[in-house]
This record gives C-alpha cells, structure tokens and sequence, in this order.
C-alpha cells in the first residue's frame, strides 16, 4: 500500500489512476470485455474517492469503508450532491457483480452508463480539490 499526502502531486498521481481506469474501460467497452469495463469505472470513482478522503486525512483499504466514509464527509456535509451517492452505490454494486458472478450479463449500453457515471463523480471529485485549492487551478491566471 502507497503511503500518500494530500499534497497536489499525490493527488494529482492518484486522479491520474482514476483517468487511466476510465480510458481501461472505455477500451474494455470497445473490446466486448464488458464485466471488466464495469469493474474499470468503479475503480475510477474509487481512486477518486481517495483522493477527496485524503484531503480530510482519512485513508482506508475497505471498498464499503471509503463509500460510508465519502457519505459521511461529502455527501451529507452538502459538499457534494447527492446523486453521487446513488452513483457510487450502484457503481459498487456492479462491479461487485462484474468481479465475482459468472453469470454477470452486460451489455455495451450498461457499461456506457457505469462509465458515465463514474466520469461524473470523478469530475466532481477533480473540481472539489481544484476549487478548494488542494490542486491547482489550471483556469486561474496569478493576479485572481
């Protein structure tokens, strides 16, 4: 396990694992590989997640930890809407399913809307630590 900050390279390492699993799903998606394009968006918004925690110094190894702990410090302090939550859960959900039953049946369209999903909530994710400056703001010129 990585021992990370929230420093902006660190997080900026760790939304660059969150882009790569959305580009892993993306060409999953465009290869039939659908139970493993499910499974890549889910880690996309997991890594993104983690980085959000991280900027409130909470780290955890457990998928069902960072979800309660995400709900508890974004989505119910009002940081973040609500509809990530749903999001999250059934990205969760999902990949759960992708990951471990054998008879997991997707079709391109389900997976197309796991990743969108899961572009959403990394989108979100991106603009809570850009806008609350633990990344920084590539918009922003030095005089604002």
């Amino acid at each position: 396990m990585n021992t990370l900050s929230n420093t902006p390279e660190h997080l900026l390492l760790i939304l660059e694992k969150a882009d790569k699993s959305l580009i892993g799903s993306a060409n999953l998606i465009d290869d039939g590989l659908f139970e493993f394009a499910v499974s890549r968006a889910y880690y996309a918004a997991f890594y993104a997640i983690e980085a959000a925690l991280i900027t409130r110094d909470i780290t955890t190894v457990s998928h069902k930890s960072i979800i309660v702990l995400f709900n508890r410090e974004f989505i119910h302090t009002g940081i973040m809407p609500p509809g990530l939550n749903r999001s999250l859960n059934r990205l969760f959900k999902e990949r759960q399913n992708a990951d471990y039953s054998y008879l997991a049946n997707y079709t391109r369209e389900d997976c197309e809307l796991q990743l969108q999903e899961a572009k959403l909530l990394v989108a979100e994710v991106r603009k809570y630590l850009t806008d609350g400056n633990f990344l920084p703001n590539p918009h922003k010129t030095k005089n604002q």
